[in-house]
C-alpha cells in the first residue's frame, strides 16, 4: 500500500516493496505535482492514477533509484567510494574528483540520473569550448631568484615546499601560486617582487574534453550496471575528437649522439637516468619507483612492478604500473648492467657520507639522504640535459618514443616492443606508432627490391 503526503504544491509518494537480507524495509519513493488549474476532484483523480502507476512500477522492479538520485548524490556517495576508489588508480581518482567538482557537478549535478539526456551532455561539452575555461594562473620566478635564495640560505625544507618545486623555480619553470607565495613569504617580499604571473586564456584542449566525457560516461555506465538507470546517455553522444599530436623523438643518429653524451656526464644520477630511459623506454613514474631488489644482474633483467606518483593533497604514493601489462620483465645489456653497478657504488658512497641521516628505501633514485624522490624530478634532470645538448623541447616521454622508434627501425617485432614498454595490447603500439611503422614498411620494401632485383634475369 502506498503512503501519500502533501508537500508544497505536490505530493510525496512512498511504496514499501519488501525487506532486504538484514531485515530492513525497502522503500521506493517519488513525487507528483498536479497540473495547474485542475479542480479538487480532477487533482484527486490525477493523484490516484499517479499513485497506482508508481506502485505498479515499483513492485514490478521497473522503478530505479535514478529517478530519485541526482548525479551529484550518486557520483559522490556511490560511484566514488564503491567503484572509482576500488577499481581505478589513485591518480585517476584524484583527477576525477577534481573535474567533478570543477565542472561536471556544477553543470549537471542537480539533475536526477534518469533525467540526463544526450542533448544535455552535448550542451555541456559545447560549453567546454568557451574561451577562458583553461585559464590557470602560473608563476615564473624573476631572474635574480636563485641569488636571493642563496643569500637567505633558504632550502625547500625551510620554505615548506618540495625540492622539485624549488628546482623548477631555479630553472625558470612555471609553478603554482601556492609555491610562489611560500617562497615570497620566506624572502619577506610580495609575490609580485619575486614572480611574474603567466597563464592562458584559450579553450580547453581536446584531451581535457575527452577526460571530462570519460569520467561522466564511467559514472553513467556504472549506474546502468548497478540498475540505477536503464541506459548510459553518453553512449548516444559522439566522444570529443582527439587532436593527434606529433610524436617527438630523436632520430637514430641523434639518439646515438645523446646516448654518448649521457655516458660522459659527471652527474651520476642524470647519467644513469638518461641511459635507463633511452635503453628501456620506461615511464617516468616507473623509473622513480625502481628499487635495487627489482634487478636480477645474473639474468640481466629488470622487474618493473611499481609506479611512483605525486597526488595533490596526498603527496607521494607508490602503486602498481599504469596497466596490467606494465608489470613486466625487461632484458638489459651487459653494458647497462655495468653502468648500474657503477651507479650503485656511487650511491653506497653517498650513504656512507650521510651516516645516520640516510633513509633506507632501496630506491634507485633518491633525495640527498635516500628518501623517495618526486617523479618529475627525474624529468627536470633529463630535460635540462637534453636542453644542454640541443633538444629543448624533448621530454622524458620523448625518450620513451625514441626507444620504441629505434626498436622498430632495427626490425624488432611489435609484440616484443609492446611487452618491453608495457602496452596492454600490440594494437596500442601499432596505433601510436602507425606513421613510423608505415615509413619502416616502405623502407623494408625498398630493401627487398634492391636485394631481389639487384641482378635481372637474362633471357
Amino acid at each position: 500500500m502506498a503512503t501519500v503526503r502533501k508537500r508544497g504544491n505536490g505530493y510525496y509518494i512512498e511504496v514499501l516493496i519488501g525487506v532486504d537480507g538484514s531485515g530492513n524495509r525497502i522503500r521506493k519513493n517519488s513525487t507528483f505535482t498536479p497540473q495547474a488549474g485542475l479542480t479538487p476532484k480532477q487533482e484527486k483523480d490525477a493523484l490516484n492514477r499517479a499513485v497506482v502507476e508508481f506502485e505498479n512500477k515499483a513492485k514490478s522492479g521497473q522503478c530505479l533509484d535514478g529517478e530519485t538520485l541526482t548525479l551529484k548524490e550518486f557520483a559522490i556517495d556511490q560511484w566514488l567510494p564503491n567503484h572509482a576508489q576500488k577499481q581505478l588508480k589513485p591518480k585517476t581518482v584524484s583527477e576525477y574528483k577534481e573535474i567533478l567538482s570543477k565542472r561536471i557537478l556544477p553543470a549537471l549535478g542537480h539533475l536526477k540520473m534518469s533525467q540526463i539526456r544526450p542533448l544535455q551532455i552535448i550542451r555541456f561539452l559545447n560549453e567546454l569550448d568557451e574561451k577562458g575555461l583553461k585559464y590557470i594562473a602560473r608563476f615564473v620566478a624573476k631572474s635574480d631568484i636563485s641569488e636571493k635564495l642563496k643569500v637567505h640560505k633558504l632550502t625547500a625544507e625551510k620554505i615548506g615546499v618540495c625540492s622539485n618545486s624549488l628546482t623548477k623555480v631555479r630553472h625558470g619553470e612555471k609553478v603554482s601560486e601556492e609555491v610562489a607565495n611560500k617562497i615570497s613569504e620566506a624572502l619577506g617580499e610580495k609575490i609580485s617582487d619575486s614572480f611574474q604571473v603567466v597563464g592562458s586564456d584559450e579553450v580547453l584542449s581536446a584531451s581535457s574534453k575527452i577526460h571530462y566525457f570519460r569520467c561522466l560516461s564511467s559514472i553513467m555506465s556504472t549506474a546502468v550496471k548497478w540498475q540505477v538507470i536503464h541506459e548510459n546517455p553518453c553512449m548516444r553522444v559522439d566522444s570529443p575528437k582527439h587532436d593527434q599530436k606529433e610524436i617527438k623523438y630523436l632520430e637514430y643518429d641523434e639518439a646515438v649522439r645523446i646516448f654518448a653524451a649521457a655516458i660522459e656526464l659527471d652527474d651520476m644520477r642524470v647519467r644513469t637516468a638518461a641511459i635507463m630511459l633511452m635503453f628501456t623506454g620506461m615511464r617516468e613514474g616507473e623509473l622513480a619507483g625502481l628499487e635495487w631488489q627489482d634487478f636480477d644482474f645474473e639474468k640481466n633483467e629488470i622487474h618493473i612492478k611499481r609506479n611512483s606518483q605525486y597526488i595533490r593533497g596526498e603527496g607521494l604514493i607508490t602503486c602498481s604500473p599504469k596497466t596490467f601489462a606494465g608489470n613486466r620483465v625487461v632484458s638489459i645489456s651487459i653494458e647497462l648492467v655495468e653502468c648500474l653497478l657503477d651507479y650503485q657504488e656511487w650511491q653506497n658512497e653517498q650513504r656512507i657520507q650521510c651516516g645516520d641521516q640516510w633513509i633506507k628505501t632501496d630506491r634507485l633514485f633518491t633525495t640527498w639522504n635516500g628518501g623517495f624522490i618526486h617523479p618529475s624530478t627525474i624529468g627536470t634532470w633529463v630535460k635540462a640535459f637534453l636542453k644542454d645538448n640541443g633538444h629543448p623541447e624533448m621530454t622524458v616521454h620523448g625518450l620513451r618514443h625514441t626507444n620504441v622508434t629505434m626498436m622498430i627501425a632495427n626490425g624488432t617485432d611489435i609484440r616484443t616492443i609492446a611487452g618491453r614498454v608495457g602496452h596492454a595490447n600490440s594494437s596500442t603500439t601499432m596505433n601510436v606508432y602507425a606513421h613510423f611503422l608505415k615509413s619502416s614498411n616502405a623502407k623494408a620494401s625498398d630493401q627487398l627490391n634492391s636485394g631481389l632485383f639487384a641482378t635481372k634475369v637474362k633471357k
